[in-house]
Parts: structure tokens; sequence; C-alpha cells
């Protein structure tokens, strides 16, 4: 099914902020700018990759590159979020992705978070206002202790492109309002096993400061 040319326009109008770390941000990048995305602001963790975004061919997309202060922490990232409609995160470190949650839900901004432990990746698409918070979700799914530096991202190049594509399509639908985007259902996916799991019925917690928070509409 092709796009109406509302939802063309709609995606022309929008800005996504990728924090990249993981090699997935390449491909989802890549995808944002062949959809249309009107403006992409990378920002990478660490700067030191930033160089393979700019073989990107931007078109008619705005593509902005730059780097992530990590001593500032993720309220280095602050000023930008108010000015974007969709913040997605490959980053590698789960103190930056907590931060990047709490961030999006207190300004009311949709985020695509992701991670990967071994083969298998978690995507999420958290809504404020629908969705738990990462803070809320993580120990709920098993994930209670957090690493306290980076982790590794994943060795295949082939994985790390899959995952930018899923995220890339979270995206798209979002933007454009294509199709279902399931807001309170965390996906554990193998691409070498095949494994599915899907994590479901991860509503906002309405006690908790995060998530409980009134949902600020892009």
């Amino acid at each position: 099914m092709s796009m109406s040319r509302h939802q063309l326009e709609a995606l022309r109008r929008s800005t996504v902020l990728v924090v990249a770390g993981a090699d997935a941000a390449l491909s989802l990048v890549e995808l944002l700018v062949d959809a249309g995305v009107g403006r992409v602001v990378v920002v990478q963790q660490g700067g030191e990759k930033s160089v393979m975004f700019q073989a990107v061919t931007p078109s008619d997309t705005s593509l902005e590159i730059r780097s992530f202060n990590e001593s500032g922490g993720v309220n280095a990232l602050e000023s930008l979020l108010p000015e974007v409609d969709l913040v997605v995160e490959t980053v590698l470190d789960w103190q930056v992705k907590l931060g990047l949650s709490d961030l999006a839900m207190r300004l009311g901004k949709a985020l695509i978070h992701s991670g990967v432990v071994g083969h298998r990746y978690q995507i999420y698409f958290i809504k404020p206002g629908k969705s738990a918070c990462l803070r809320c979700v993580l120990p709920g799914v098993g994930i209670e202790d957090f690493p306290l530096g980076p982790v590794a991202p994943h060795p295949l190049k082939a994985v790390e492109t899959w995952a930018g594509s899923l995220m890339a399509l979270d995206a798209i639908k979002y933007l454009a309002d294509l199709g279902v985007i399931q807001t309170t259902t965390l996906w554990r996916i193998d691409p070498l096993s095949g494994d599915i799991e899907a994590v479901r019925n991860l509503a906002s917690v309405k006690d908790c400061p995060d998530c409980g928070l009134p949902f600020k509409s892009h």
C-alpha cells in the first residue's frame, strides 16, 4: 500500500532525533532519509563514528550530525527535544537509556528504545501517557541490574541493520499515522534462532513520576 499525499507531507514536516551508539543507527538513518523525513538530527554517543553518517545521501532531508558530550549526561540533549517529534536511541550505555526515557517522559516526546543482550534484540515504542517508562518496564521483564558501563554492540552487521530497519518502520508508522504501533508491548527477537517474545500490557503506571505524567501530543 502506497502512502497518501497527507502521510508523505507528515513525514516531510517531521523531525527525528537519533541518539546513536550501535551500528543499527546507520540503517535507521538511511531508511528515515529514504522515506522522506524532513529533518534528522543524529547525535553520536562519543562522536568517534560520526563519519559513517556522512555517507548518507540526504536528498531532500536536512541531515544534521552532532556529537554527544557524555560528561554532561542526557541533560545535554534536553535543548534538542522540544524541536523534535520523535526520539530513537541505539546507545550502548544503559544509564543513558534510562536518562533518555526520563527526559522523553518529562517533555512528552515519544521514544523508541532498543537494546541487545547476546543475539537477542529488544525494541520498545514508548508513548508518554500510554506506555510504561523504562524504569518501570525493565525490572518487570527481568532486567534489574543495569551495566555500569557501555555494553558491546552486536558483532554481526546484518543483525544491526535488521534492528535499524525495525526501528525505522516504527518511526515511519508513528510520524505518518500509518498502520498500528504496539505502544504497550516490548519485543524481544533473536534473528539467529528465530525466537520472538512479546511482553505485553506495559501500560503507564499512574503513581510513577515519569510515565504517570499526561502525554503532550506531537
